[in-house]
C-alpha cells in the first residue's frame, strides 16, 4: 500500500528533492547571507531570531573571517533559486547527492545526520486502524529509500509533524526520519522524548554548507580554513551540546 498525502509543513532542506526555478537577480552582496530551512535543530526561526547547530557553526565561520554574517529561513525551492543567481549566498545543511553535485561549490561538512526507523511507545497499534507500516516525507531519501528497497508498506506525506501525529495515533509502526528533528518535534508537543524509541538506523548523511559556484573562491577559501580550524579545536561539538546532549 502506497499512499501520498498532500499536506503542508517543514520542509528539510538538507534532505529534500532537487529542483531548479527561475532565479532572482539581486547583484553583488559583499556581506554573506545564510540560508536555511525551517528544521530544528539544525536551523529555524524562535523568537524573531534564526538559531540552530548549522547556522550557529557558519556564521561563526564566516564572523572568524572578517565578513559580516546574516541568516534566511527559506523554503528549498525558494533558496535554490536565490543560490542559482546570486554570489556570497550559502545553503546552510544540504545533503550532498549525485544530481547537486555540479550545481554547488561544497565547502565542508557541518554535521553527520541519524536517519532511521522510530516507534512510539507505549505501543498504541491496533491492526484495525493501521494505515501502514511507515510513513515518510515526501520526497527526500527516506521516500526513496522504501522505493528502491521496494517496501511493501508505507505512506508518504508532506509534512513531518504529520508522520509524528500518524504515529502517536497509532496509525503508522514506525516514522521513518532524522532522530533529532522527531525529538524536537516531541519537545514542541510537550510529550516525553523517551517514549520515541530508535528502532533502527538506516543512514547517516553528511550536511554541508554549499555556495553558488558564481561566489568567489576568495570568500569560500576563508571560511573553509575556519571550518577547519573550529572542527579541529572542538568548537562544532560545544555549538551541537549546547542544542542537543550525546548527540
Amino acid at each position: 500500500m502506497h499512499i501520498v498525502l498532500k499536506l503542508t509543513g517543514l520542509l528539510l532542506l538538507g534532505l529534500a528533492p532537487f529542483s531548479w526555478g527561475e532565479g532572482e537577480s539581486q547583484g553583488f552582496n559583499k556581506d554573506i547571507i545564510f540560508l536555511g530551512a525551517n528544521v530544528p535543530p539544525f536551523s529555524w526561526r524562535e523568537d524573531d531570531e534564526i538559531i540552530g547547530i548549522n547556522i550557529e557553526i557558519a556564521q561563526q565561520a564566516a564572523h572568524a573571517s572578517g565578513f559580516s554574517a546574516h541568516s534566511k529561513i527559506v523554503p528549498l525551492k525558494r533558496a535554490f533559486q536565490i543560490i542559482e543567481t546570486n554570489q556570497n549566498h550559502f545553503l546552510v545543511g544540504l545533503a550532498r547527492t549525485p544530481e547537486r553535485e555540479r550545481h554547488f561549490k561544497w565547502v565542508k561538512p557541518l554535521i553527520t545526520t541519524r536517519i532511521g526507523m522510530l516507534r512510539w511507545q507505549p505501543d498504541p497499534i491496533s491492526a484495525n486502524d493501521i494505515r501502514a507500516e511507515v510513513c515518510a516525507h515526501y520526497g527526500t531519501p527516506m521516500e526513496h529509500w522504501l522505493k528502491t528497497h521496494n517496501h511493501p508498506d508505507y505512506i508518504i506525506v508532506n509534512d513531518e509533524e504529520a508522520c509524528f501525529q500518524l504515529l502517536t495515533n497509532g496509525l503508522v509502526k514506525y516514522w521513518f526520519t532524522e532522530m533529532h528533528l522527531a525529538q524536537y518535534l516531541i519537545k514542541q508537543k510537550e510529550l516525553d522524548t523517551n517514549n520515541l524509541i530508535e528502532e533502527k538506523i538506516i543512514m547517516s548523511p553528511q550536511l554541508f554548507l554549499a555556495t553558488s559556484l558564481n561566489t568567489s573562491d576568495t570568500v569560500v577559501n576563508p571560511i573553509k580554513n575556519q571550518l577547519d580550524i573550529m572542527k579541529e579545536k572542538g568548537i562544532f561539538e560545544k555549538i551541537i551540546n549546547r542544542y542537543i546532549k550525546n548527540y
